[in-house]
């Protein structure tokens, strides 16, 4: 394996292609609000929306498995790049709800690449007993797009419009397709030679192996959960708890920092005390936002602030040990094509969530979101059954001494 790059410029670049790509895939949900007044959309179009992103990326995570261990994984990295830009520009451009879930598919049809790519990578490049420092990193591209990426875009919304906020990103991510190209290292191309038969057949190996099976019906459970919540939060916050539509940068702005500096703590912890405890702690310690966020009424700027800044910290904190157990289960070289099948069940289950919300949670005749309090319980619910799963399914764990 050639590694003519330090170890942190590599998960520097991989973190900052997780980042802008975060961006693109999480500010149409606090742009909800704005996108629903503007395109005149349901809360059931705007979840479909979101519903149709991640169901074009379960499609491509199945077919990148049959071919992220076949060729390089860097160019396939830099071309899915290229493919998301291009479906953002096209989100821009938009005039219906229709046309925006047509762009929203395009984008997560390319976007369904990079994230088994990005992780497969890690594992390739990042020796285990750094790797939770490592995924850490990588999973903070969410805590850095709500940091930086969010608010900007939701900054531009309110100086130009949504259409720019697209444009800008669309721009964006395709110079960080040029900065993956000439930044990373080539990777290992362990099946150049295999068939596309051969390549089936190991699929449904993977599919086959009990202990895979077991990881993406976990993966499903705690992916799943989270999309019951994250789709409907912003609407939520402008239609029931009183806040406006400016007032949301400020909370995914706080909301970054706070999950910027706990995503460290939760990969030292994760090295040290292993990824099953630090998942069940925070998984539990979840379950106080989850309740406050969703059973709220109309309240002050800080205290949604604070419920949702917690709320953010928390949820997306417990992917870091969850990631880090998962990573350590595929072959070395099976890493892609597991990463790949892991992705798309992921982005299946949040599909599926988007939708389960969209259609249980509708407005009433003054204008309120209602069942946001059923979505709630359920989710504290899925939540605390995992922990169990996570136990049961990762009965041993290597920790580094």
């Amino acid at each position: 394996m050639q590694k003519s790059r330090s170890e942190f410029t590599i998960v520097f670049l991989l973190t900052f292609i997780h980042f802008i790509h975060l961006v693109d895939f999480v500010v149409i949900m606090p742009l909800g609000p704005t996108l629903m007044q503007n395109l005149g959309i349901s809360p059931a179009t705007f979840a479909s929306m979101v519903s149709a992103y991640n169901f074009a990326g379960a499609i491509t995570g199945l077919i990148i498995s049959l071919f992220a261990d076949k060729f390089e994984k860097k160019t396939l990295l830099s071309a899915a790049l290229v493919g998301v830009s291009v479906g953002t520009i096209f989100c821009g451009l938009a005039n219906s709800g229709d046309q925006l879930i047509f762009a929203r598919a395009v984008t997560g049809f390319f976007g369904g690449v990079l994230n088994p790519l990005v992780f497969a990578l890690v594992a390739e490049w990042i020796p285990y007993k750094r790797r939770g420092k490592a995924m850490a990193w990588v999973m903070s591209g969410f805590s850095l797009a709500s940091v930086i990426g969010v608010p900007l875009g939701l900054v531009i919304n309110d100086s130009f419009g949504h259409r720019m906020t697209f444009y800008f990103i669309g721009v964006f991510i395709f110079l960080s397709s040029i900065a993956c190209f000439f930044g990373l290292p080539k990777a290992s191309i362990p099946s150049k030679e295999m068939t596309l038969k051969q390549l089936a057949k190991i699929l449904g190996q993977s599919f086959s192996n009990k202990k895979y099976l077991q990881v993406f019906v976990y993966t499903f459970f705690i992916s799943g959960v989270m999309f019951l919540l994250i789709p409907m939060l912003a609407p939520f916050a402008v239609k029931n708890m009183g806040m406006k539509t400016t007032d949301l940068k400020f909370m995914y702005l706080i909301g970054g920092v706070l999950t910027v500096g706990t995503a460290r703590a939760f990969g030292v912890l994760t090295d040290k005390f292993g990824g099953r405890h630090v998942y069940a702690v925070i998984c539990i310690a979840s379950v106080v936002p989850i309740y406050f966020y969703t059973h709220s009424g109309a309240v002050s700027f800080y205290t949604y602030i604070a419920i949702g800044s917690v709320f953010m910290s928390l949820i997306s904190g417990r992917m870091i040990p969850a990631m880090t157990l998962t990573s350590h289960v595929p072959a070395a070289n099976q890493r892609g094509q597991f990463m790949g099948i892991l992705n798309s069940v992921r982005a299946g289950a949040t599909a599926l969530g988007s939708l389960i919300v969209g259609l249980i949670v509708v407005e009433d005749s003054s204008g309120k979101l209602i069942n946001f309090d059923h979505i709630g319980k359920t989710a504290i619910a899925v939540s605390l059954l995992s922990i169990i799963l996570t136990y049961v399914i990762f009965p041993k764990e290597k920790l580094v001494k």
